[in-house]
């Protein structure tokens, strides 16, 4: 998601990776990027005020819902699959809380005033007192996220397509079909924080927001979960980084390039498979009992993998290896 970094504050959306864009407040995004922070809007117009607006189709509940009837059966998917997620998470680890979830199409998208190119989807701030986040995804499978997947495909590991295949996918659908999963991401987001954790450095809101979306797709979405492990390995594979290290990623975020980006959130992703292979659910609540809400630090890197080790070992280890190979 297109944004700027922002210092730690303590509430749901205030938080390591969000900033206010107009009047909203944006969370960080999952495996896409754009090319360039822009500057922010001068638009002030709240964000659910900017989507009631476009008069879409709407369905009011506990997932709200705005979509274009002319991709209604891709939305009612959308809607079907974070509803999912929500009702799953509410029963494994008692969250609650409604949200909002728009579905456009590339012309709504414009006109709602999102900095993001079309295509990657993100969470916000509705920004109207009371009303939840919102969640917003492309309606259409030809924007930037799917795009630049695709573009990696000559240089993807005979051993990634065969992962792929052997869940049920090539990879072109993968590469399209992904996107649909980082809105799974984007509220693993807002569950990090009303699950009562409050990640002190940018990588690991990341890859906590990857946990949650993890964590629901091994129990009830099984292929979707390698289909989007093997689309973010197609980035490994195939992108040579210039940045590595984690305290790059905290200094630089989006800067970093947004190919760079993604090879960082792959990175992000292969640690949270791990830590859930290891300790399942368990692995929150031990991170919320070691960075509860509110937790206004931000420690460096290596202070954080060191206290991320006593809490969960692993984490210096994978470190290194994100840092001194591909």
């Amino acid at each position: 998601m297109l944004l700027r970094r922002s210092l730690i504050a303590n509430g749901a959306l205030a938080c390591a990776g969000a900033t206010t864009l107009g009047g909203w407040q944006t969370l960080a995004s999952a495996a896409s990027a754009p090319q360039a922070a822009p500057t922010a809007p001068t638009v002030s117009v709240p964000l659910i005020t900017r989507v009631r607006a476009l008069q879409l189709v709407h369905r009011p509940g506990l997932l709200g819902f705005h979509h274009d009837p002319a991709h209604a059966e891709h939305a009612q998917a959308l809607h079907a699959l974070v509803a999912e997620a929500m009702g799953w998470y509410r029963e494994v680890l008692g969250i609650e809380g409604g949200l909002t979830l728009a579905v456009l199409a590339r012309e709504p998208w414009e006109a709602v005033g999102l900095q993001q190119p079309y295509g990657i989807p993100g969470v916000a701030g509705s920004g109207v007192a009371g009303e939840p986040p919102v969640i917003y995804m492309p309606a259409t499978d030809d924007g930037l996220a799917a795009t630049d997947a695709l573009a990696l495909a000559p240089r993807v590991r005979p051993a990634t397509l065969a992962s792929l295949r052997a869940a049920g996918y090539d990879y072109a659908t993968a590469a399209r079909r992904h996107v649909d999963v980082i809105g799974l991401h984007e509220l693993g987001h807002v569950y990090t924080r009303r699950f009562g954790i409050a990640p002190p450095n940018l990588w690991l809101d990341e890859l906590l927001a990857t946990f949650f979306a993890h964590a629901f797709l091994v129990a009830r979405r099984p292929a979707l979960a390698a289909l989007f492990g093997g689309v973010l390995q197609a980035t490994i594979d195939a992108f040579e980084p210039v940045h590595r290290s984690l305290a790059d990623f905290e200094r630089l975020y989006f800067r970093v390039g947004a190919a760079n980006y993604v090879w960082y959130q792959a990175h992000f992703q292969q640690r949270a498979v791990a830590l859930h292979r290891a300790e399942g659910l368990g692995a929150l609540r031990a991170l919320r009992a070691a960075f509860p809400l509110p937790r206004p630090l931000r420690p460096t890197p290596e202070a954080l993998l060191a206290e991320l080790e006593l809490v969960t070992p692993g984490f210096q280890a994978w470190a290194a290896t994100v840092e001194g190979g591909r």
